[in-house]
C-alpha cells in the first residue's frame, strides 16, 4: 500500500512541476520577416529571425533597409515593424482566464510601427504600455500607428484611441486623427493629413498584418544546424540510465516528452528535468513494486 501511495504523491509532483510553467509561458512569435530582421535575447548575439521564432519578454527585435516584420501575440496582440526599426518586449504577460492580471509592456527606439490590441488590450486597456522617447502611449481598444522621424513622434489613430503621456500632461486621441509630439515636453499636436510628411505612414501602412485573434503559438522553425551527439546522462536528450528493469526506457520516454515540452512550450529545461526525474522515479517504483509481487 505505501508504494501505491508513493507512485500516486510522484504522479501528483509531476503535474505541480509542469502545469503550472506551462500556464504561465506567455510569448508571440514571428509572424512574419522579410529582409534583414534579427532577433536579440536578453545579452546573447543577436540571430537572423525565422518565421515562427518565439518572442518573450526580454526580446529586442531590429529591421534593417527595405525590411519588415510581423509578430503576433497570444492574446492576439500584434506588432508590425517598417524597415529599420527598434522594438523591445519589456514585459508580456498573458493568464487567459485572469486577464486582469495580464501585462503587455513594449519600447519602441526607432522607425514606425503599427499595433493592433489583442486580448489584453480589449478587455485590459491599461494593461498595455508602449514607451517611445517622446511619450508613454496607452490605449483603450485600438489600432494605431506610430512612426517617429527626425526626432518627433507621429501618431495616427485607425480605429479606437490612445493616450500619449509625457511631461506636458496627457493627450487622448481618437480614431481618424494624427497629431505630432515635437519633443518630450510638448503636447501632441493635430495636423491635417496635408500637413503630414509625404510617405510618413504609407510604408507602415503597406504591411499585410493578420487579424488580432487569440491562439496557441506554433513551434518554432529550428536553426539549420548539426544535431550533436546525446550525452550518457543528459535528462532533455533521452540519455537517463536507471539500473533497475526497465529505467532506461521510462527515462528516455519521459525526456523524449521533455524535449517537446522545451521545443513548444518554452518551459524551462530546469523545471522540465525535475518532472522527467519525478518521471523516471515513478516508473522505477511500478516496476519494482511489479517484481516484488
Amino acid at each position: 500500500m505505501s508504494k501505491i501511495f508513493k507512485i500516486v504523491k510522484a504522479i501528483v509532483l509531476v503535474w505541480l512541476v509542469s502545469v503550472p510553467v506551462l500556464a504561465w509561458a506567455s510569448r508571440g512569435y514571428i509572424y512574419e520577416s522579410a529582409g534583414s530582421v534579427t532577433v536579440t535575447v536578453g545579452n546573447d548575439a543577436p540571430h537572423p529571425a525565422l518565421k515562427n521564432d518565439t518572442v518573450t519578454s526580454g526580446v529586442m527585435i531590429r529591421t534593417g533597409d527595405n525590411s519588415h516584420a510581423v509578430l503576433k501575440f497570444e492574446d492576439g496582440q500584434i506588432v508590425a515593424l517598417q524597415a529599420n526599426s527598434t522594438f523591445l518586449v519589456r514585459e508580456y504577460i498573458y493568464n487567459p482566464q485572469q486577464v486582469e492580471k495580464s501585462n503587455i509592456v513594449f519600447s519602441m527606439f526607432k522607425g514606425g510601427m503599427r499595433f493592433i490590441t489583442g486580448q489584453i488590450g480589449h478587455l485590459n486597456p491599461r494593461a498595455f504600455r508602449l514607451a517611445t522617447p517622446s511619450a508613454t502611449i496607452g490605449i483603450r481598444g485600438t489600432d494605431f500607428l506610430v512612426v517617429l522621424a527626425s526626432d518627433n513622434m507621429y501618431n495616427n489613430v485607425l480605429s479606437g484611441s490612445i493616450s500619449v503621456t509625457n511631461e506636458a500632461g496627457i493627450t487622448v486621441i481618437t480614431a481618424g486623427n494624427t497629431t505630432l509630439t515635437a519633443s518630450p515636453a510638448m503636447l501632441p499636436a493635430s495636423i491635417s493629413p496635408a500637413a503630414v510628411p509625404a510617405d510618413t505612414f504609407s510604408e507602415i501602412a503597406a504591411i499585410p498584418v493578420p487579424a488580432p485573434l487569440a491562439g496557441e503559438i506554433p513551434a518554432p522553425v529550428p536553426l539549420p544546424s548539426a544535431a550533436a551527439p546525446a550525452p550518457a546522462n543528459d535528462l532533455l536528450t533521452g540519455g537517463v540510465t536507471d539500473s533497475t528493469a526497465g529505467g532506461t526506457a521510462a527515462g528516455g520516454a519521459a525526456a523524449d516528452t521533455a524535449v517537446a515540452l522545451v521545443a513548444t512550450s518554452g518551459v524551462s529545461g530546469t523545471a522540465i528535468a525535475i518532472g522527467v526525474g519525478v518521471a523516471a522515479g515513478v516508473a522505477a517504483l511500478v516496476t519494482s513494486s511489479t517484481t516484488h509481487h
